[in-house]
């Protein structure tokens, strides 16, 4: 098998459930396969969709973590975090405070989920971008838990999609990275 097919027998596995969580530079690794010659994308698998779907309610709210352009970071919880697609995240942004300033001077942030009950813990790194109107900040808002929801009556608050370049343990070992 040469590495192309090797890489694709890799990914129709990761797909099928047969393998779940396994550091893709190891596995690239083992095989033989230089990362850097294949783009391989993200794809949020379904525990981590249903874990983050259900962080507020599970009472583990992920947290967000961003940078203004000197350096200064800002650390929120988000409680409408959401798996939006296979390759984003999004969330409801209803306070408008400080980390929504850097969101928007920079985009570069990280969501660090982690359920100590479960054992489950990731950080998800990407690019955040802000949508105040149209199409894409009313499915975010369609979909935001009500009880976030409900905390901005007027509907003030704008929705933010991060797409996800980079997941990792909390040990920072790389479980998936893929570019924008």
């Amino acid at each position: 098998m040469g590495d192309i097919e090797l890489l694709d027998h890799f990914r129709r596995s990761v797909n099928s459930g047969f393998m779940v969580e396994v550091p893709i530079r190891s596995v690239l690794t083992n095989l033989g396969i230089q990362q850097r010659s294949y783009d391989l994308a993200i794809e949020i698998t379904e525990e981590m969709k249903t874990l983050i779907n259900h962080a507020l309610a599970d009472k583990y709210p992920c947290i967000l973590g961003t940078a203004s352009l000197d350096g200064h970071p800002n650390l929120s919880y988000k409680g409408s975090l959401m798996v939006f697609s296979t390759k984003k995240l999004a969330f409801w942004e209803r306070a408008r405070k400080g980390g929504f300033a850097q969101l928007t001077a920079n985009p570069n942030v990280v969501v660090m989920y982690r359920n100590g009950l479960l054992r489950k813990a990731w950080r998800f790194y990407g690019q955040a971008s802000v949508h105040e109107h149209g199409e894409i900040r009313e499915q975010v808002m369609e979909r935001t838990v009500r009880d976030e929801l409900d905390r901005d009556p007027d509907r003030l608050g704008a929705a933010v999609v991060i797409t996800v370049t980079r997941i990792s343990t909390l040990g920072g070992e790389v479980l998936q990275e893929g570019t924008i």
